[in-house]
C-alpha cells in the first residue's frame, strides 16, 4: 500500500504544481541564498571525500599495476611516473568539471515547473499502478 500512498502524494504534487502552489519552482532563475551552515557542511564533506580518496588503496593498486607498463623516453622512472600521474590527475579534473557543468544544466532543467509537474505526474501514475498491481497480486 506504500506505493499507492506515494503515488497519491506525487499526483497531489502534480495538481499543486499546475496551480503554482510550489514557490521554489515558480522562479527557476532566482538566486538561492546558501546559509552559512551549508558552507560548513560543504567543507566537511570535501574534507571527508579528500581523506577517503587519499587513503583509498585502489588508487595505489591502479598506479602500481598500470604505470610500470609505460615508459617515457628521456625521463627517469620516478619522473616518468610523476608525469603520468599528473596527466591522469588533469584528465580526472577535466572529467569532473565537465560532469559538474552537465549537472548544473540538468539542475536548471529540473527546476522548471513543467518538468517538475511532468515528473510528479509520471511517477504518481507509475507508483499507483505498481501499488495496485501488488495489491491485486497478493
Amino acid at each position: 500500500m506504500a506505493g499507492i500512498d506515494l503515488g497519491v502524494q506525487s499526483l497531489a504534487d502534480f495538481v499543486r504544481l499546475r496551480r503554482g502552489a510550489v514557490g521554489d519552482a515558480a522562479a527557476p532563475n532566482a538566486v538561492r541564498r546558501v546559509p552559512a551552515a551549508m558552507g560548513r557542511v560543504g567543507r566537511a564533506a570535501f574534507r571527508q571525500g579528500l581523506v577517503s580518496n587519499l587513503l583509498n588503496p585502489k588508487v595505489a593498486v591502479f598506479y602500481l599495476a598500470l604505470f610500470p607498463q609505460f615508459t617515457l623516453p628521456g625521463l627517469e622512472t620516478t619522473a616518468a611516473h610523476g608525469v603520468l600521474a599528473g596527466v591522469f590527475w588533469l584528465m580526472c579534473l577535466l572529467w569532473f568539471v565537465l560532469v559538474l557543468l552537465l549537472l548544473a544544466r540538468v539542475e536548471t532543467l529540473l527546476r522548471r515547473r513543467g518538468v517538475q509537474r511532468g515528473l510528479a505526474g509520471a511517477s504518481g501514475v507509475g507508483l499507483v499502478g505498481l501499488g495496485a498491481a501488488l495489491a491485486l497480486r497478493g
